[in-house]
């Protein structure tokens, strides 16, 4: 056995290269990735627009796994195309102005076009709930985008949390609130915005025994992130929320 020695060898810097498979998401994905897919609030025009569940088959008041059911506005719809199917809730109204700007959504299902035509012919394949005459259907959409870089909006936003999700009154970290602010007023997915308490009004005793009211300051809770905007709305993701978020809170540019 011989050690074969050679001549001097040069090193240089090297770059080694890994995919982004295993890239950190900005949040976590399993808090929002129902909201992606299926998402809880539906907006106005998707509620006026949307092809519809008319009827089903054999007089069924309602349907589930297996039955097939007949929509209406799905004429152009190609023949194996998914849809997701929503029961249309409460009204989601604009605490400023009272405008309505959508509605609660409720997932009832899935369903594939069998046949196209006015009414088209579905047959349901998963079933969370009943679905009824008169739900709305949505075509699956394409996987979303999870890369969020946090950013403050690039102009000035001042809102107001309008729902939670889940119908709850008090939010914490990683809960999901809608927000009266979208994409008309500068929001997109990544923008950070400041909660803020609105402060009370409250009474104050002076030392001759005198009372009078002073209106207290506004107090930042925490912050949220935009996940998903709409026109008018948007989904936010609660961050570091110091104390109890409650809906009517003001968001606001950081």
């Amino acid at each position: 056995m011989t050690v074969a020695r050679g001549g001097p060898v040069r090193l240089s810097p090297r770059v080694r290269e890994n995919p982004l498979s295993g890239a950190l998401n900005a949040i976590p994905y399993e808090r929002i990735a129902a909201f992606m897919q299926r998402p809880a609030v539906l907006t106005k025009d998707q509620v006026e627009s949307a092809p519809y569940v008319a009827h089903a088959r054999d007089h069924r008041l309602i349907s589930s796994v297996g039955n097939d059911i007949y929509a209406r506005r799905l004429a152009d719809g190609a023949v194996g195309n998914r849809y997701s199917i929503y029961h249309v809730g409460d009204e989601l109204k604009d605490p400023d102005d009272g405008d309505l700007l959508g509605y609660q959504g409720l997932f009832t299902g899935e369903a594939d076009l069998n046949r196209a035509g006015d009414p088209a012919t579905l047959r349901v394949v998963d079933s969370a709930r009943e679905t009824l005459e008169g739900d709305i259907l949505l075509q699956l959409p394409p996987d979303p985008k999870l890369d969020f870089v946090p950013r403050p909006p690039g102009s000035k936003v001042d809102g107001r949390i309008m729902s939670v999700i889940d119908q709850r009154t008090v939010v914490a970290d990683y809960d999901v609130v809608i927000i009266n602010r979208g994409t008309k007023h500068g929001l997109e997915p990544g923008h950070v915005l400041e909660v803020w308490e609105a402060g009370e009004e409250v009474r104050d005793i002076t030392p001759n025994r005198e009372s009078s009211k002073v209106q207290l300051p506004d107090e930042r809770n925490g912050l949220a992130m935009i996940f998903k905007a709409y026109d008018r709305m948007s989904y936010g993701l609660m961050w570091q929320s110091d104390r109890e978020v409650h809906v009517g809170d003001a968001v606001r540019s950081p």
